[in-house]
């Protein structure tokens, strides 16, 4: 069992039968932390790892240098399996940030303290988030070379990802928003039909660029979101999930004006081809210093359509669902906006308040109300 030492850093002290001998043996062997659970769950790896039997290899051992792998796993994996969106910020990351770094080193020969030393290069420079990213393509590509025999273990496995700070949002309040809408209809008015829907339906800006007319259905009054447009691809939205979204009386007026016959996307360019964000940007900031706003991203507009539903008490189960969040924990961030009940808790605590629901001698029983 994992004991602590003076030092603060955890050892691990165990005996195991070892399956190469077949004797039971003592492991007493430090665990590299200070933090009591992640002790345990590297003595538990430890464990498993000294008491499997090795491996019995009929071919020899494969060799790649880190740059060489990782144009080979681009190719034949993350190209060929991945989203487009995601082969790009992969190869990106390979790119910019892993080969520079690792270069050709042997992948058997990346330990643990490479890994440590290449997280701390960033630190001055990038981002807890970033560092994270790039950690996890690492770590990717590390289980892919261990499943096709170019290296042993995954490192990165054993490395600590950074502590993010609290994730902050930007969004409008709801008068905010009218007062963009208003400026949208009298500035730039053939724009304010998109506006508006990424504004009341949470759709991606990418997921709105894709939308056809096929996917409006004006009798049932929803959406559906099947595909999203992005750097030129069409793809799966985010998730790979499609979900069908309601129309609000507002959104539905304005989609049944906004009919045209350019062609099968509800929102695109003169000839009917798609949208991109340097077409959209320009006059979403033209309308924004018009109305005197804080400054959004393109992508806030979806904060906006999700916060607003947590301040009007939405659950976030609900929020979830519109957002087509795979992980409720996204949606998470959204709840402390939700109207909070319990104010009204601790205000029992001032004098001469009144008691929620029970009398107070029904509490916990015992003293029935009188003091001790």
């Amino acid at each position: 069992m994992a004991e602590r030492r003076k030092n603060g850093v955890y050892r691990a002290n165990f005996s195991y039968l070892d399956p190469t001998t077949g004797t039971r043996t003592r492991c007493r062997r430090s665990l590299g932390t200070k933090d009591r659970r992640e002790a345990q769950r590297r003595e538990a790896r430890l464990r498993i790892e000294l008491e499997t039997p090795p491996k019995e290899e009929s071919t020899p051992n494969k060799r790649a240098a880190f740059s060489g792998f990782a144009r080979h796993h681009l190719d034949q994996h993350v190209k060929v399996n991945c989203k487009h969106s995601t082969f790009r910020s992969t190869e990106q990351a390979y790119r910019v940030h892993l080969v520079p770094f690792f270069e050709d080193c042997d992948l058997r020969s990346i330990d643990v303290e490479d890994v440590e030393r290449f997280k701390a290069s960033k630190i001055d420079s990038h981002a807890p988030k970033t560092i994270n990213n790039m950690l996890g393509y690492l770590s990717k590509l590390f289980n892919d070379a261990v499943t096709w025999g170019y290296a042993d273990s995954n490192p990165v496995s054993r490395v600590r990802p950074l502590r993010l700070p609290p994730q902050e949002m930007d969004f409008w309040e709801s008068d905010q928003s009218e007062a963009f809408l208003a400026k949208v209809q009298e500035l730039r008015p053939q724009w304010y039909t998109f506006f508006l829907c990424a504004l009341r339906t949470g759709l991606r800006i990418g997921e709105l660029y894709a939308l056809r007319w096929r996917d409006v259905d004006f009798v049932q009054r929803k959406l559906r979101v099947v595909w999203n447009w992005t750097h030129g691809k069409l793809d799966a939205p985010k998730g790979n999930r499609s979900r069908v979204v309601p129309m609000s009386p507002e959104v539905f007026t304005a989609l049944k004006a906004h009919r045209h016959l350019r062609g099968k996307l509800v929102f695109c360019m003169e000839d009917g081809g798609y949208l991109d964000r340097n077409k959209t940007k320009h006059p979403f900031w033209t309308c924004i210093r018009a109305a005197g706003i804080p400054k959004i991203r393109l992508h806030d507009m979806r904060h906006t359509f999700a916060s607003q539903l947590a301040m009007r008490g939405v659950p976030i189960r609900g929020i979830q669902e519109l957002l087509g969040h795979t992980d409720i924990r996204q949606t998470m961030r959204y709840a402390h906006l939700g109207p909070s009940v319990t104010a009204s808790y601790v205000a029992v605590l001032d004098a001469g308040a009144c008691p929620i629901s029970a009398p107070m001698g029904q509490i916990g029983g015992g003293n029935r109300g009188k003091p001790e």
